[in-house]
């Protein structure tokens, strides 16, 4: 699968507030890690069933 496959799905907290992006875009802010692991994965999964590789990411941004 070409890296152009792929889709980076992000989540740090920061300030005290989990956040989740999809290839960089905004999917959601959260205050509890739970419900941002939630999100990432189901980003993920969202992908995958597009055909698309997920990669998803925890901590600080790059």
């Amino acid at each position: 699968m070409a890296v152009e496959d792929t889709v980076v799905i992000h989540t740090a907290r920061t300030h005290g507030v989990w956040h989740v992006t999809r290839d960089g875009a905004f999917v959601g802010d959260y205050f509890a890690e739970a419900p941002a692991r939630l999100a990432a994965m189901l980003a993920a999964r969202d992908a995958e069933r597009l055909g698309r590789r997920a990669e998803v990411r925890f901590g600080p941004h790059d």
